[in-house]
């Protein structure tokens, strides 16, 4: 008797400086069928056929055009979210999941047995609806969420009255959220962070992943997602820390890459750079870690 692997579905955004053919490759060395790839095309016009042509579970979504400019700072956050949210939509209606990882393209999966622990801890608890690194970083430090609660106190405020539809919008589901454990700001670090399938089902019925006036909206992605989470009453689980899955933070790593694979990290984010390690370095050493990986005998331990 085969097991069946829990279903996974990975979305990536990706710009015009991004090396997503690297970022590709580390999703599909480590993530197993069954499994769906989008990546957002946000790069202005980039060919990306040659990377969908790698494997018939990748797909190309174009970027909405939302009226907000594309190079407005304040609310790049609420735009990304919106272009996010549509792909969200797009595996509704085409792809069976159990597990959707959103990540950035400067994050690469850099381990087997993705799917298989986060499905394990949305079975655990089914009012967890996001895993991440919520309370404690990746280094086991305590994360600081007071810019986001400032930033959508002032959202929710008079300073929000120049976005009247997103104001109303927020403070609806600031009420929400805090009546089901919110703390303001909270949320799962931005880079990589894990939905299950209620959650992606219950914003979507709420109309929360349409077009909604969020595009206006400064926070940023990660903290629109934390905050739409416990309005829809899910909480955010741990998923972080020193020796947890997602060894993700802002900038640049928090360890070298062998600390991080010997400590049990399945997703790194950011590989832009580690002390005097570059971008460059950085992939090159995952990279051969992949080579190393591939190389080994196939683990047949899945089949009974």
């Amino acid at each position: 008797m085969v097991r069946r692997s829990p279903a996974i579905a990975v979305v990536i955004p990706a710009g015009p400086l991004d090396d997503i053919d690297d970022t590709i490759d580390s999703v599909l060395t480590f993530i197993d069928s069954p499994r769906k790839i989008v990546i957002i095309n946000d790069t202005d016009g980039q060919d990306f056929g040659e990377i969908a042509a790698r494997s018939s579970d990748i797909e190309i979504i174009e970027i909405i055009e939302i009226i907000e400019p594309i190079n407005n700072h304040a609310t790049r956050g609420g735009r990304l979210m919106e272009n996010i949210a549509a792909a969200y939509l797009h595996l509704l209606s085409t792809f069976e999941f159990d597990v959707l990882l959103r990540m950035d393209a400067d994050a690469l999966i850099v381990g087997p047995g993705l799917a298989e622990v986060a499905a394990a801890r949305f079975a655990e608890d089914q009012r967890i609806g996001l895993l991440g690194a919520n309370r404690i970083d990746a280094g086991g430090n305590p994360r600081d969420w007071s810019w986001a609660s400032r930033t959508l106190s002032r959202s929710c405020g008079v300073r929000g009255l120049r976005h009247p539809q997103t104001r109303r919008l927020l403070r609806r589901l600031r009420t929400d959220a805090i009546s089901h454990g919110y703390e303001m700001g909270e949320a799962p670090q931005g880079g990589g962070y894990i939905h299950s399938p209620a959650l992606v089902r219950a914003m979507s019925d709420r109309g929360l992943l349409s077009p909604s006036g969020l595009a206006q909206c400064q926070l940023g992605e990660d903290q629109i997602f934390g905050l739409l989470a416990y309005a829809c009453d899910f909480a955010i689980g741990e998923f972080s820390g020193p020796h947890g899955p997602l060894a993700v933070r802002w900038r640049g790593l928090n360890a070298p890459p062998q600390a991080l694979i010997d400590q049990g990290a399945l997703v790194v984010h950011s590989v832009r750079f580690f002390g005097d390690l570059g971008e460059k370095e950085i992939r090159g050493w995952f990279s051969d870690h992949r080579k190393d990986f591939n190389s080994r005998p196939a683990d047949t331990s899945s089949r009974l």
